[in-house]
């Protein structure tokens, strides 16, 4: 088998190494136009905040959650000899709509409605995908991949909205598109996935230390999720008080029966520091609802949730699963390196100084000069990665098994 056979032959393989070059690329503008700005505007056609959040919401990070959904979904439901290569037609649609959404920057032309149509295209049918190995499960309890249909469907709907506003662009389509990718599409995969494989990766390491998912805790996180959602979209952010304090009191006593005290290798860690950013996100959503109530404004409140969500969780739970499933699936160890470590450290310097200048801009203007260092820090740490992973996709596994182990992780 060809490397190029290789890297087709498995969702993993395919799907990490665009992802990784998706988390690159883009980050690698943003950062760029963020230190042009203050000197001399770049001359751009589409909106770049736009093309900024909705490419890496709706593109660059489907890219690399999908080859872990690909992979994992298929296994939880027990329908792994329906998957054939149905991976192959979102990936292509995903990455050709990707390239086209940012050449709307530097091209006029009909590029962004295409790329944007593209991507709704690429998850939609991604989600239709799921939803049929779903029904082909032979698993008699398949509530957790029917939730994780629910809040991906809720980031189909999100992208179709993205669409639409390149061909309508009205405020309201574009709040909308953001408050489902930011506040239900991506906290929504990231908890129901760790509601299933903490207490499973945790106890595989750990033995049997009690380590639990409780049955309530999903379909209470979607609820406030969705009503996070409406407030953004309804521009109503006193909504957030009950949504993020449900969700906070939620989220810490399923963090209990977690048993996040106990003593974990550190690349268990990874998983529990990210979602450990979600209530820092929760806390940011309080003091932004309380302001609204108390008759502020104050938007940099929401934009510090934002970034600990999106810089914060959502990115260090991507590396934590690519990183593991890499390791998985290529026949090597879980565990943690100097470079996984280094990366991990560099994500959270990226997460906390993109929080902390958003912070920093309610009382001063002039920081908006570092706004850069994030992006430069994001770039540092996946650029390591990829120098580090991207080799094994076009490789044969390290043991030289034929596939990768096929068990299916219990429903805790």
């Amino acid at each position: 088998m060809s490397p190029i056979q290789r890297l087709f032959s498995e969702p993993h393989r395919l799907y990490f190494t665009s992802g990784a070059l998706a988390l690159l690329l883009p980050m690698a503008w943003w950062g760029h136009y963020l230190a042009l700005r203050l000197i001399r505007p770049p001359e751009l056609y589409g909106n770049p905040l736009a093309v900024h959040a909705f490419g890496l919401l709706f593109g660059a990070f489907p890219l690399a959650g999908l080859g872990f959904l690909f992979t994992a979904f298929p296994r939880w439901c027990d329908s792994l000899d329906h998957l054939g290569k149905s991976y192959l037609g979102p990936w292509w649609t995903l990455s050709f709509g990707l390239i086209f959404y940012f050449f709307q920057l530097w091209s006029q032309g009909p590029w962004g409605r295409i790329g944007a149509f593209l991507l709704f295209v690429g998850l939609l049918w991604a989600w239709l995908h799921l939803a049929r190995l779903w029904k082909a499960g032979r698993q008699p309890d398949k509530r957790q991949p029917l939730y994780l249909l629910l809040v991906f469907f809720g980031g189909v709907a999100g992208s179709g909205l993205a669409a639409l506003y390149q061909y309508f662009p009205n405020p309201a389509l574009y709040n909308t598109a953001l408050a489902l990718g930011v506040y239900f599409f991506w906290p929504g995969l990231v908890l129901v996935i760790g509601w299933r494989l903490l207490p499973f990766f945790t106890e595989s390491r750990l033995g049997p230390i009690g380590c639990r998912s409780m049955p309530w805790a999903l379909p209470l996180w979607i609820v406030g999720l969705a009503v996070k959602a409406t407030g953004q979209v309804l521009d109503f952010k006193q909504l957030w008080l009950l949504s993020d304090g449900l969700l906070l009191g939620v989220t810490l006593v399923q963090f209990y029966h977690w048993k996040l005290w106990r003593r974990k290798e550190m690349m268990l860690s990874y998983l529990y520091l990210a979602l450990a950013w979600f209530p820092v996100s929760l806390l940011f959503g309080l003091a932004a609802g309380w302001d609204r109530l108390s008759g502020g404004y104050e938007l940099h409140l929401d934009m510090a949730g934002v970034h600990a969500l999106t810089v914060g969780m959502m990115a260090s739970m991507l590396f934590a699963m690519l990183s593991r499933v890499s390791m998985g699936h290529f026949g090597l160890r879980p565990a943690a390196t100097w470079l996984t470590n280094t990366v991990f450290f560099l994500l959270q310097l990226a997460a906390l100084s993109r929080v902390g200048l958003e912070l920093a801009l309610i009382a001063q203007a002039n920081v908006l000069s570092w706004l850069s260092l994030p992006a430069g820090l994001w770039l540092a740490a996946f650029g390591l990665w990829a120098l580090r992973f991207l080799p094994f996709y076009f490789k044969p596994r390290a043991d030289d098994a034929p596939e990768a182990p096929r068990s299916v992780p219990p429903q805790p």
